[in-house]
């Protein structure tokens, strides 16, 4: 298993330190107003950053989309604790979730040559494997079992890439200073409705 990968939203710039305060006083009359719009800004900052942290890694490899999703998690921000976090987790991912030829099974009378790439560049064979039920697996020896699935990098290592962290920590900071003015306008309109029995909610 490779090592965690954890992003967080970058909030000690002078801007962040400038929106923020100009929140706070925005929402000062409403209670719990404050971290609520934090809260929720810093959470869609987040989504966001997945969402660009698998583009940016399937710019340079072909490892499908659905497969990184699943190795990352957001560690999601309350009004208590106004921090969020993208993580990414995981062991090495099975051949089969990279870009590989041929799809259908290659097995019995079927049998050709299976070709895979991990990085966005040409096919290269892929020794004595074949394909079973989109799976691509391998004998160990001669014999017809054991049978081990080929693999190739885990996402923390296709994430733990400076060009990928520089990238998912600029778009959740751009996200979550633009966010937060939109977060502030609806914590008012939610607020002046709160006054009249109305509840602010997450």
């Amino acid at each position: 298993m490779s090592n965690p990968l954890n992003i967080s939203v970058l909030s000690g710039s002078k801007s962040a330190a400038v929106k923020l305060n100009s929140a706070r006083n925005a929402l000062s009359g409403i209670k719990g107003g404050f971290p609520t719009a934090v809260m929720r800004a810093l959470n869609r900052a987040s989504q966001h950053g997945r969402t660009d942290a698998v583009k940016a890694i399937r710019n340079e490899y072909t490892v499908k989309a659905g497969a990184l999703r699943k190795s990352f998690a957001i560690k999601k921000a309350t009004r208590k604790d106004l921090e969020t976090t993208l993580g990414a987790k995981g062991s090495r991912l099975p051949l089969s979730e990279y870009r590989f030829t041929p799809k259908q099974d290659t097995t019995g009378n079927a049998r050709k040559p299976v070709r895979a790439a991990i990085q966005n560049r040409g096919l290269q064979p892929v020794g004595s494997a074949f394909v079973w039920k989109g799976m691509i697996l391998q004998r160990e020896g001669t014999r017809s079992t054991p049978l081990i699935k080929p693999r190739g990098p885990a996402v923390p290592f296709l994430a733990n890439r400076d060009t990928v962290i520089e990238n998912v920590q600029a778009g959740m900071s751009d996200t979550f200073l633009r966010r937060l003015d939109h977060e502030v306008g609806q914590v008012l309109k939610t607020g002046m409705k709160g006054r009249n029995g109305g509840k602010i909610h997450g």
